[in-house]
């Protein structure tokens, strides 16, 4: 069954507000140098709201970590999704990608972004 529009208007309000807090947490995880929490963090928050820019967040981190496998992975994979990015995340996408595959050290890749 269908819930009321009332039922579904607060599910997708608590959805947001569930989502804004793990990216909130997230990103202090990634302040504070806990990568690995920070990941976990941006990936649930993907979970529930299907926003590209969060799997670019769980990219970076996985650089961070030295994951540069997993990381490329993902970006590859948000390259045949091209309507959930906008151009500035394609191009980043792309330029990370070239990054990876050059072996390009995690301190080389705007650390401003990481």
């Amino acid at each position: 069954s269908v819930p009321p529009a009332e039922t579904a208007a607060a599910l997708d309000q608590e959805r947001r507000t569930r989502v804004v807090e793990l990216v909130q947490a997230a990103a202090a995880a990634a302040r504070h140098g806990e990568h690995d929490l920070a990941a976990r963090g941006y990936l649930h928050a993907f979970g529930l709201c299907g926003a590209a820019s969060l799997l670019i967040s769980v990219g970076h981190m996985l650089i961070k970590l030295g994951i540069g496998d997993a990381a490329r992975a993902i970006f590859e994979h948000l390259l045949t999704l091209p309507a959930s990015l906008s151009p500035e995340q394609q191009s980043l996408v792309k330029r990370r990608i070239a990054q990876l595959k050059a072996g390009e050290p995690a301190a080389k890749m705007t650390p401003s972004l990481l």
